[in-house]
């Protein structure tokens, strides 16, 4: 924070987000590390989010916050997530490590990239019937974030040409679905957004 940032409002943003994020137990155990015991891993997890907040961004990025917790720590910590986005109307931005089914569909919106190309871009909740239309339908009980990273890594692009064909596929539906909705755009406002700014004044 600034310097000129008040040490008691300082002091007094520490205790909220400790609050907030369910550290205020801990608030007078160390750290640790690997040769001293500490607090637990969610717990550093959640320290490192909150650490984050102290200015008070109204963008956060979250860079796979839940690597090496269990599955109840790691839903607890994109709970986190989901509140700042949610009810304080933050921007966060979050890579993942292997989520669950249930933290899966935490997400709002999910993009998915193959060699740095857009696979998918848009509604988690929408991305199990995109792919479907693709021609490829997830499972009844698969986890549906292990499905699509199923279909769009290939370990080994010199031996695995079905993997390589997939993703090629899945790279070009992407194209034909952006310049779809593209030209549904213009359709709908041919004039362009000129148009729509006079329009809008018109009225």
């Amino acid at each position: 924070m600034s310097g000129s940032f008040p040490r008691e409002k300082y002091l007094g943003r520490v205790d909220t987000l400790l609050e907030e994020f369910g550290l205020a137990k801990s608030k007078d155990t160390l750290i640790g590390g690997w040769m001293l015991r500490g607090i637990s891993g969610g717990e550093r997890k959640r320290l490192a989010l909150a650490t984050e907040l102290l200015t008070n961004p109204s963008v956060l990025f979250a860079d796979e916050s839940t690597s090496g917790l269990d599955s109840f720590m790691a839903k607890s910590v994109v709970q986190q997530l989901q509140r700042l986005a949610v009810h304080e109307e933050r921007t966060v931005v979050a890579t993942i490590h292997q989520p669950s089914s249930e933290v899966f569909m935490l997400f709002d919106r999910l993009e998915l990239l193959a060699d740095g190309a857009t696979i998918y871009q848009g509604k988690a909740a929408d991305a199990m019937q995109y792919f479907a239309n693709c021609g490829f339908e997830c499972p009844t009980f698969m986890n549906p974030a292990d499905y699509f990273m199923e279909k769009i890594v290939v370990v080994d692009a010199d031996t695995d040409n079905t993997g390589v064909e997939r993703v090629r596929i899945l790279k070009e539906a992407w194209k034909t679905h952006v310049a779809q909705s593209n030209r549904e755009i213009e359709i709908i406002n041919p004039q362009g957004p000129r148009y729509t700014k006079r329009l809008e004044a018109a009225t």
